[in-house]
């Protein structure tokens, strides 16, 4: 009989086989586990510190006693399993993962374990780690550099990492595509050595406590389509690096504390989908090259210090569907060749300093949700077009200086949210709502 790679004699009788005493099989079995162990150690100590084997409460320790005597799979060091699954089980035990609630069975392949995703076709390469909210608590280790074929890894919402700074083995992890750090209470000031994932496509680091500039080392990541970072505290020269990003389709820097104007360059990003500016301290003139974002969607450049005109160039930008220059000092009239937008939906320009009468055009943007134009220096009459708006669900006009009057078409809009001054009645002699524009 071979037990743990143990021949053990055993005598056959006409009751069946007789095995020796069980002290006996303990011993031997006991001494197959110690090599075992052993095995392992020997082929694993090129992925893990050797020297983390000899401390038994550390995770690689665990890791391997979890392989041994836990996991059904029941494999040998040079399985093909073998590897990603102790560098999972590292990252489990180093990160509380007993509480994590999350289906890693021993009995499962390791691409079948929830969250973890692997290339097409193979059980043993894993491409992406979706690790969400799930209440990891304490660091990224070393091993995770061994998986070979991550690209996507996302450890958002776990705020009690040990770690508070940039995770430093992120940092070697140079064929990364896609990191998602926020809302992980990480904070000081971003390495230098970012710039190192070149390959990088999407940066996440949002609803941090992140500090100071960007390095200029960063404006060598040409491969990112999103940046996102709203929600902390970063400053600095913005688009001498961003402008660098040509591949760019996603910028959200809201909420920080970028103060520069933005500067002509900006019309480099011609495949810019999403501008997200706002609740900064961005100053000076729109510049009129954001005519040239022809791909822009979103522009949303709320709460800073612009003031001048909003420039009739935003008109080249056709698939804009939302426009968002509130809270700030913009001067002039509301442009009439805006009026060739078809696709836009929220207009938000409420408090400015925009003066001349409500453009007539607006009742022609059929697909508007969303009109806010309050605490502005508006004149004349509230125009009956913007009762063909029947899509629209919010309007504020209050705080200018307009007619009291409102047009009959108007008053039969079902709107969620109207602000209009006190003063404000609805033209009911001319009033059918049963009309159709």
């Amino acid at each position: 009989l071979i037990i743990g790679g143990f021949t053990i004699p055993i005598t056959i009788s006409a009751t069946g086989p007789r095995i020796p005493p069980t002290s006996l099989r303990a011993e031997d079995l006991l001494a197959s586990r110690s090599a075992l162990t052993d095995n392992f150690e020997d082929y694993l100590s090129n992925i893990s510190d050797p020297e983390t084997f000899k401390v038994n409460e550390s995770p690689q320790k665990a890791a391997i006693n979890w392989l041994i005597y836990n996991d059904s799979m029941k494999l040998m060091p040079s399985d093909l399993q073998t590897i990603p699954r102790y560098i999972l089980m590292v990252l489990y035990f180093a990160n509380d993962g007993e509480f994590w609630n999350l289906n890693w069975e021993n009995t499962l392949d390791t691409c079948e374990w929830e969250r973890v995703h692997c290339v097409n076709g193979t059980k043993v390469e894993v491409s992406a780690l979706s690790l969400r909210g799930i209440g990891m608590r304490g660091t990224l280790p070393t091993e995770l550099l061994h998986l070979k074929e991550l690209t996507a890894l996302d450890i958002s919402d776990n705020n009690n990492l040990i770690e508070k700074d940039f995770p430093s083995v992120i940092l070697r992890m140079t064929q990364i595509e896609k990191l998602v750090l926020s809302g992980t209470g990480l904070k000081g000031t971003i390495p230098s050595g970012i710039s190192n994932l070149t390959h990088l496509q999407r940066l996440v680091f949002n609803s941090n406590s992140f500090k100071g500039i960007l390095p200029t080392e960063m404006k060598e990541m040409i491969n990112l389509e999103e940046f996102i970072v709203n929600d902390n505290n970063l400053h600095g020269d913005l688009f001498q690096i961003a402008t660098k990003w040509s591949k760019l389709k996603k910028l959200d820097v809201a909420n920080n504390d970028f103060s520069e104007q933005i500067p002509t360059e900006i019309g480099y990003l011609r495949n810019i989908e999403t501008l997200q500016l706002r609740k900064n301290n961005f100053t000076g003139n729109l510049p009129t090259e954001f005519g040239m974002l022809i791909s822009l969607k979103e522009l949303i450049i709320s709460s800073n210090s612009l003031d001048g005109s909003i420039p009739t160039e935003l008109a080249q930008c056709s698939p804009l569907e939302k426009l968002r220059l509130d809270y700030n000092d913009l001067k002039s009239t509301i442009p009439t060749e805006l009026s060739s937008l078809s696709f836009i939906t929220d207009i938000r320009l409420d408090e400015n300093s925009l003066n001349g009468p409500i453009p007539t055009w607006l009742g022609n943007c059929a697909s508007l949700t969303r009109l806010t134009l309050a605490q502005n220096n508006l004149t004349g009459q509230i125009p009956s077009e913007l009762g063909k708006l029947k899509a629209l669900k919010e309007l504020k006009l209050n705080k200018n200086s307009l007619s009291p009057i409102i047009p009959s078409s108007v008053c039969c809009l079902e709107l969620n949210d109207l602000e209009i001054d006190s003063g404000g009645v609805c033209d009911n002699e001319s009033r059918d709502c049963s009309e159709n524009w």
